[in-house]
Parts: C-alpha cells; structure tokens; sequence
C-alpha cells in the first residue's frame, strides 16, 4: 500500500479530518487509500498553526498535549481522491474561504494540492519505518508489512 509521510502536526491533522489538503511540490496520477506516517520532524508550518492545531487536537480527545503525539508510526488512512496544481484561483478560495486549510500548508502557486478523504484515525498506532520502492514516483513510499 503506498504512504505518505507527513509532519506533525499535520499527520495527525489528515488523520482526524481536520485538514484535507496535504501540499507538496510535485504531482501523483496515483489515487486510493494511502497510510499517513507521522515523521519526527515539525512542520515548517507549525508555528502558525500551533493554536489552531491545538484545538484541533482537543476536539479529537486523544492527545491533549503535543508530547504525546505519537511519531515514526502509522497512525491511520485515508483516501487519496485528487491531485490539483495550486494556481491563483485555488489559492485566493482557499486563502479567503478555507482559512485553517490554508495555514495548514504551502499554498504557494506551482505546488500540488493533495485531497485526502474518509481518513481513518487508528487507535494503536503502528510503528514504522519503510523504504522507497525501486521506481515509485518522488516520495511516495510503500510498505511490505503493515
């Protein structure tokens, strides 16, 4: 199954539903269910988001502190439906009518925006450490033992 790894706090954020669109510097024709692994890295966004993640984090009752917000594990699923260019149209809606989207990620027009949906929270999470597979696109990774 493919992955895609994701820094907290926006791992957790896709796998709660709480942000839809991951953004990333390059496209993928591949659509499904994708597992989202939490990496130890911060996001570069997380300053800017860190109060509105927080709360994020308190509505979905499992972690009330970001210490205890688990990493290098799979921490859910969801589903990868769309893969859009950012160009100004969609940066300008979701500036203006998606702010908390917005501040989630790198809006910046000529990146991608990712649409993950039906995402699945799990409630042990698993650890993980995974390798890119011979031919796969960019930073996609696949797992052989989930």
């Amino acid at each position: 199954m493919k992955t895609i790894t994701v820094s907290l706090p926006m791992a957790q954020l896709l796998a709660t539903g709480k942000k839809h669109d991951e953004t990333r510097s390059w496209a993928t024709d591949y659509r499904g269910e994708i597992i989202i692994c939490a990496t130890m890295k911060d996001s570069p966004f997380f300053p800017a988001s860190r109060k509105n993640a927080l709360r994020s984090f308190r509505c979905c009752k499992r972690y009330n502190r970001f210490s205890n917000v688990p990493t290098k594990v799979i921490i859910g699923t969801a589903i990868l439906t769309d893969c859009k260019l950012i160009d100004q149209a969609y940066h300008d809606f979701t500036e203006w009518l998606c702010p908390e989207e917005y501040c989630y990620g790198d809006f910046t027009i000529g990146r991608y925006a990712w649409r993950l949906e039906s995402p699945q929270l799990f409630e042990n999470p698993i650890p993980a450490s995974g390798k890119v597979v011979s031919g796969a696109s960019k930073k996609m990774f696949r797992f052989a033992d989930v």
